[in-house]
């Protein structure tokens, strides 16, 4: 039968067929409370709430009908096809012990099995979407179901009476809303525990227990045809450790006596049953479970582990690896990869939902949903290097969001104290830079940075960076995006592949322009940076030298009232919104400056007379 990590892969296509009805529904929720717009009279708005109740309803049962017909034909080709090609992967067995093989079509039993339990899983489905809802947390910290219908008329409910009343305006609700809808996620309930599961979740556990189900079946009806007693369980890595115990092992299989053990050879077999609690819901082939079983006969199966090559195994799972001033060993460390790849889906769904509701890629709201996203992506990528464990990227884009993620560069350049004038590279000025808190060989190769960034940028009229060791002076890694205002969106392998390295980060500004909030944000939140250089090409240095990191996601949150007082006047016509997106990064910077750099101040070096 089939490997774990194939049997992980079966769910795959329906829990993209979920995720992207979670995007839907969300999607609709989000566009109908932005295209309320500025509602000033009553009744308008209850005839505008008539209106989107029943069309949100109408195209709700639209998306979940195309879900469910997308998810039938799943079905149908799973356990049609690919159950036929592990049934197929036992006729060796068969052969090796002079046992007539029954082709998949011939197997009557096994055909009735599949399609009772193609029709189960149908089920299971359809009762997944007729349950779907948010969990929305309560002032008093509890969680409360909603139900989509419900939770969408108290949305625009509230929508509306905050602006009525003057409490919120519409940028800020859509936030909250967009927020409360990713952390929750759309999620099915079970009205008899009061448990809700996310439905791409809960529907990949309805296709592995359809699966487990039938797999089971098969090895255990290969038993009986083979005349053995003895089953050996699969093993794989990062197993939940209740699990590891006896996975990779063979037991004795008694159906009339579930606590029987054999010996065999001088072997003790122990109980299939009792050990690995097949059967049980935390078991073997129970809930979320990937390991499989297949016949062990004596005397003529080969075992897949010896017991002294499972202890290794078992001993290189429980090692322990630090990261951050804490220990994991490998499941511990996938179960932290899981919940860093839910937060990476939140902030695309973040993304997602904000330009839903009308808002532009160099919105302040998508931009700083793009660099929590970032952020995160990079630290998931040190944490599975560091851990040893393979990225599943596939896993964070499941949503078919596909690259919502990625940084618009042309939107992120070094626009701070804006400037449109290019300048260029003059070799009677000054490149060199002498800073107090390094030695001479490090100022050196900061100069010679400073300066082959500013020539290259000059000649081409793109933005270029060097990273300079600040432990030997040199120069370990160079890029260019081939861009005037952006760079530095390529080394993060380079970073990650020298993690005990720390470098100053040196570019080239095209313009007479200073620190970026780009700029700030990478040597405020990477800890392999701590000095950010900007040198324009004239050979004006910028430099800001990290005191403490930047615990807070959102900037705009640390200097709310400033940029609160700036966005009034924006609606009150007394700046332009370009006007009003120049001042909002000045404000940043200037006080991240401020707050977060050594001795809270931007030093300037002028290098236009030597």
């Amino acid at each position: 039968m089939y490997k774990s990590d194939e049997l992980e892969l079966f769910p795959k296509n329906i829990e993209e067929i979920y995720a992207g009805l979670e995007n839907d529904i969300m999607n609709d929720i989000i566009r109908r409370i932005a295209e309320t717009g500025e509602i000033t009279r009553t009744a308008d708005w209850q005839l505008n709430r008539l209106y989107n109740m029943g069309a949100d309803k109408t195209d709700i049962k639209k998306h979940i009908q195309e879900a469910l017909n997308l998810s039938y034909t799943e079905i149908e080709q799973l356990y049609s096809d690919t159950l036929k090609e592990g049934y197929l992967r036992d006729e060796s067995l068969y052969r090796a012990v002079g046992q007539e093989f029954i082709p998949f079509e011939e197997n009557m039993a096994l055909q009735q099995l599949i399609e009772a339990t193609k029709q189960q899983t149908a089920k299971q489905l359809k009762n997944i979407t007729r349950t779907m809802g948010f969990a929305v947390k309560q002032p008093n910290g509890r969680k409360t179901f909603k139900t989509v219908d419900n939770y969408f008329k108290d949305t625009m409910d509230n929508a509306v009476m905050h602006v009525l009343n003057g409490t919120f305006d519409y940028n800020s609700i859509i936030r909250k809303v967009t927020d409360e809808m990713t952390r929750s996620g759309v999620r099915s309930i079970n009205y008899d525990s009061g448990i809700s599961t996310r439905i791409d979740v809960a529907a990949r556990r309805a296709i592995l227990t359809g699966v487990n189900q039938v797999t089971s079946k098969i090895s255990s009806d290969n038993m009986q045809k083979l005349d053995t007693e003895f089953v050996e369980t699969s093993w794989h890595s990062t197993a939940r450790p209740t699990h590891q115990v006896w996975q990779g092992r063979v037991f004795y299989w008694d159906r009339a006596n579930p606590n029987a053990e054999k010996m065999e050879a001088g072997v003790l077999y122990k109980s299939f049953i009792r050990e690995t609690g097949y059967g049980e819901v935390d078991g073997l082939c129970g809930a979320n479970c990937r390991h499989t079983f297949y016949p062990f006969i004596p005397g003529i199966s080969v075992r897949t582990y010896t017991d002294e090559q499972l202890e290794e195994l078992n001993r290189q799972e429980n090692e322990k690896k630090e990261y951050n001033g804490k220990e994991y060993n490998k499941y511990e460390a996938t179960q932290y990869q899981r919940r860093i790849e839910t937060s990476m889906r939140k902030y695309r769904q973040d993304i997602n939902l904000l330009k839903q509701s009308g808002l532009a890629d160099d919105s302040d709201e998508v931009i700083a949903a793009r660099c929590k996203y970032q952020t995160l992506s990079r630290k998931y990528s040190d944490f599975s290097k560091k851990m040893g464990l393979r990225e599943h990227r596939d896993r964070i884009n499941v949503d078919g969001l596909k690259d919502i993620g990625k940084v618009n560069r042309k939107l992120f350049g070094a626009n701070a104290i804006h400037n449109n004038e290019r300048v260029y590279y003059n070799e009677k000025y000054d490149y060199s830079i002498n800073l107090e808190n390094y030695d001479e060989k490090i100022n050196k190769g900061l100069s010679e940075a400073i300066e082959k960034v500013a020539k290259a940028g000059s000649e081409d009229g793109f933005e270029h960076m060097c990273l300079v060791n600040l432990r030997t002076g040199k120069l370990d890694y160079e890029e260019t995006d081939g861009l005037p205002d952006a760079v530095g969106y390529k080394c993060w392998d380079f970073l990650d592949a020298n993690p005990t390295e720390r470098y100053a980060f040196v570019h080239n500004h095209v313009t007479n322009c200073s620190l970026s909030e780009m700029d700030m944000r990478t040597v405020l939140r990477e800890e392999q940076i701590p000095l950010m250089i900007a040198a324009t090409n004239n050979a004006i240095k910028y430099v800001a030298e990290r005191e403490r990191f930047v615990e807070e996601q959102d900037f705009d949150k640390l200097y709310e009232k400033e940029l609160k007082a700036l966005s009034k006047k924006a609606r009150d016509g007394i700046i332009s919104p370009a006007q009003r997106g120049f001042a909002r990064e000045e404000i940043i910077v200037d006080n991240l400056i401020r707050d977060y750099t050594k001795k809270g101040e931007l030093l300037i070096y002028d290098g236009k007379t030597k």
